[in-house]
C-alpha cells in the first residue's frame, strides 16, 4: 500500500525573519546545558589516547614493583595502598605536557629546546606523547604527515625495551 504525505493548510504566510532564526539556534553544549547540572559535570582533564597499551612492562615499571613489595616486606605494620595498574598511552601534544616534554627533550638534546609552537601543529598527530599515568615517558614530534620527519624522538631513562618509539 503506497504512502502519501498529508498536505498541511496554509493559514498564514511564514515570516523570514522567524524561519531564519529558528535556522539559527544551535545546540548548547552539554558542559552549559541543564542536564549538566542536574547530573553534574566534570570535563576530562585527559586528552583522548590514540592508542592504548596494556601489555607492555618496562624495567622502570618492573623496578616500581620491586620497591613496593620491599618496603611492604620492611614494614608490614604500616598501611600499604594498593597500585593501581595502568596502561601506557599515546595521546596527542597538551599544554599541561609542555614542562615534562621540555624537561624530557632538555636530557636527550640540549636545554633550551621550546617546542611550544607543536601544539599548533596540524594534523594533532604529528605530535605523539607516551604517558605512564601522569608522567611523559616518550616524545615524538613529527614535521607533517605528509613529510614523515622526525623532529624529535626521545624515551626516558628506565622506559627502553618496551618498544615505545617503534
Amino acid at each position: 500500500m503506497p504512502v502519501t504525505p498529508l498536505e498541511l493548510p496554509r493559514s498564514a504566510p511564514i515570516n523570514p525573519e522567524v524561519l531564519e532564526a529558528l535556522y539559527a539556534i544551535t545546540t548548547t553544549p552539554y558542559d552549559n546545558s541543564f542536564l549538566s547540572r542536574i547530573r553534574g559535570f566534570q570535563p576530562s582533564a585527559k586528552p583522548p589516547a590514540l592508542a592504548v597499551d596494556w601489555e607492555s612492562r618496562t624495567p622502570w615499571m618492573d623496578l616500581m614493583c620491586d620497591i613496593r613489595d620491599h618496603y611492604s616486606l620492611m614494614h608490614p605494620e604500616r598501611e600499604h595502598p594498593a597500585e593501581v595498574e595502568a596502561p601506557i598511552e599515546y595521546v596527542t601534544l597538551q599544554p599541561s605536557h609542555l614542562d615534562q616534554v621540555h624537561d624530557l627533550l632538555a636530557r636527550a638534546f640540549w636545554s633550551g629546546i621550546d617546542v611550544t609552537d607543536s601544539l599548533a601543529y596540524s594534523p594533532e598527530r604529528c605530535t605523539v606523547i607516551t604517558m605512564y599515568k601522569k608522567v611523559v615517558i616518550g616524545v615524538a614530534l613529527l614535521s607533517s604527515p605528509q613529510e614523515t620527519y622526525i623532529n624529535y624522538l626521545v624515551v626516558r631513562a628506565g622506559w627502553d625495551n618496551a618498544q615505545i618509539a617503534t
